[in-house]
């Protein structure tokens, strides 16, 4: 292996007995997942547990060392010379992206993490494997990873305090657009309704001959991430907004995304929230108007 500069290496025990297995994620390259021979757990190492398994971090300059079969430090060799666990019951970080987390493809996008004391270290996280390791030559309470190209996937991120690691934060799903053709989006009774009124807005995807599953998001222009999602059966989600408040006003579209992929987006559709003679008179006029 080559030295090891931007990366993240866990090992992780299913089962009390069994030989845990070493999974690296360098930042160029997909995680390897190998087993390992048995091994002994260094003294003053602790063990966090994450939906039921036991994980642990390492790192150091010892993996430029690390050849399997041979000379391994998990084979009885040298022991790394730095090793983190996960501490759980630490608070957890908050993650977020910028521009946001619906973007075009070929967007450029970065990831920001946020611990809620000083860290040195934080670690960026997609659909369960580590992508990439900051190590801050000061302790911050935020860092923003380099920018990259958009990957739709779920993200997530953590920090290290002394030799612990934080839990993983709360999820962020990342939504690709330009797949697929725009759905259609209308609004139901009225996109003029008065205040403390409910109006319902339908997403309708292009009809497929494969049936997929669809998951619809309802977007709000200057809203960094998706207002609601569904995953109705059919090719229509309905999005409602109950008792709505001048603060609900503005422009709304919506996507629908198969797997990791999304569409692009549906032509705006301006919400107006006005007083109740308004939107009865507004009512009047669109019905007069489509009759």
């Amino acid at each position: 292996l080559q030295p090891l500069l931007q990366g993240c290496v866990w090992l992780r025990s299913l089962l009390q007995g069994l030989s845990p297995s070493l999974q690296w994620a360098p930042a160029h390259l997909p995680a390897q997942n190998r087993r390992a021979p048995p091994w002994q757990v260094p003294l003053g190492v602790g063990w966090g547990r994450e939906e039921g398994s036991t994980l642990c971090g390492l790192e150091g300059d010892w993996l430029e060392d690390l050849v399997w079969g041979q000379n391994s430090p998990l084979e009885g060799g040298a022991a790394p010379n730095r090793v983190f666990d996960c501490l759980p019951g630490t608070p957890k970080p908050l993650i977020w992206v910028e521009p946001g987390s619906v973007v075009p493809r070929e967007a450029h996008i970065h990831f920001c993490c946020r611990s809620p004391w000083r860290s040195g270290s934080f670690q960026l996280w997609r659909d369960g494997g580590c992508l990439f390791q900051i190590n801050a030559s000061r302790e911050q309470a935020d860092v923003c990873f380099p920018k990259s190209l958009a990957a739709a996937g779920s993200y997530s991120c953590r920090y290290s305090q002394g030799l612990h690691w934080s839990e993983l934060s709360a999820p962020l799903q990342l939504l690709v657009t330009g797949h697929f053709s725009k759905p259609s989006l209308r609004g139901a009774p009225s996109t003029v309704v008065a205040a403390r009124d409910t109006v319902t807005f339908l997403c309708q995807a292009l009809r497929s001959y494969h049936n997929p599953k669809f998951m619809f998001s309802l977007l709000k222009a200057g809203v960094p991430h998706p207002v609601q999602h569904q995953s109705p059966e059919g090719d229509v989600a309905n999005f409602t907004l109950p008792s709505v408040k001048a603060e609900d006003a503005g422009n709304y579209s919506c996507i629908y995304s198969v797997g990791e992929r999304s569409s692009s987006p549906s032509d705006a559709l301006q919400l107006k929230v006005t007083g109740e003679r308004r939107a009865w008179k507004q009512r009047l006029r669109d019905e007069s108007w489509g009759s």
